[in-house]
C-alpha cells in the first residue's frame, strides 16, 4: 500500500468528517463531505502523482481521506496493473468513477492517462453532492457501461452551484483530449475555496457596529438589513 499524505489544507473543518486512514492495504470507508479546500487537497494530491508519472486508476470518494489536517490519496499505482488482469465483472465496483477510455475493451487502450483520473475525480465530486451514495444509484453495471460509453450526462445533482457544475462537466468530458488538466482544476478549485471562505467571514452591521453571523439577514439589534451594508 503506498500512501500519499497532502499536508497543503486551509481552512479545513476537520468535523465534517471521520478521521481514518489504510492499515495494511484494508481501505476504510467513509462518507465524503465536499468542501472546495478537500477539493483542492486532493487535486494537489492528483497533481504530485502526476508529477511523479503515477496513474491512479481507482479513484473514488474511499480512496480520498482526510485525518485531522491532513488529506491522503490512498490506494495508488497498482490499481492499473491490477485491473488488466481482471475481467470486466471483477471490475464493476470501480465502474461508476471510470472514464469512457478506461472502460473500453482492453485492445483498444492499452496506456493509462492522467486524463482519466481527470474523470474519476469529477466523479468524486459528484458524488460528494449524493450523500453516501454511489453515482448511479440502483442502475445495473451493463446499464452504467452504456450510459458511460455512450457519452451520457450524468444528472445535475441537487445542492451544485452553476459554476461549480459546469466545473464537473469541464472534468468529466467524454473526450479525454477536451478535459481540464490538473493545474487548470487547482485554479478553479482555488477561486471556489477563496469564495468559500469569504461566505463564512462574519459581518458587521453598518449601524451597530456589532459582529453577526456570515448568514445573518438583519442585525438582531436594530433590525439593520445586512444587504444594504
Amino acid at each position: 500500500m503506498v500512501t500519499l499524505c497532502v499536508n497543503q489544507l486551509f481552512g479545513m473543518d476537520s468535523t465534517t468528517l471521520t478521521s481514518l486512514g489504510c492499515t495494511e492495504g484494508v481501505m476504510l470507508e467513509t462518507q465524503f463531505s465536499l468542501s472546495a479546500n478537500m477539493s483542492k487537497s486532493a487535486a494537489i494530491g492528483l497533481r504530485f502523482l502526476l508529477e511523479s508519472k503515477v496513474v491512479h486508476g481507482d479513484l473514488k470518494c474511499n480512496n480520498i481521506l482526510v485525518d485531522g489536517d491532513t488529506a491522503k490519496i490512498c490506494d495508488f499505482g497498482f490499481s492499473y496493473v491490477r485491473e488488466r488482469s481482471d475481467s470486466l465483472q471483477a471490475q464493476t465496483k470501480q465502474i461508476r468513477w471510470k472514464a469512457p477510455e478506461a472502460i473500453m475493451p482492453l485492445d483498444q487502450n492499452l496506456n493509462p492517462r492522467f486524463a482519466s483520473d481527470v474523470f474519476s475525480f469529477g466523479m468524486c465530486i459528484i458524488e460528494a453532492f449524493l450523500e453516501g451514495e454511489p453515482p448511479y444509484g440502483l442502475d445495473d453495471d451493463d446499464t452504467i457501461i452504456g450510459k458511460i460509453l455512450d457519452g451520457e450526462k450524468y444528472p445535475r445533482p441537487d445542492g451544485i452551484q452553476d459554476d461549480e457544475w459546469a466545473f464537473v462537466l469541464r472534468l468529466c468530458e467524454y473526450d479525454w483530449e477536451a478535459r481540464l488538466t490538473i493545474d487548470d482544476a487547482l485554479r478553479t478549485l482555488k477561486m471556489f475555496a477563496d469564495r468559500e471562505v469569504a461566505g463564512s467571514q462574519p459581518l458587521e452591521c453598518f449601524k451597530c457596529k456589532i459582529t453577526l453571523p456570515s448568514e445573518a439577514v438583519a442585525c438582531w439589534k436594530c433590525a439593520s438589513l445586512m444587504k444594504d451594508n
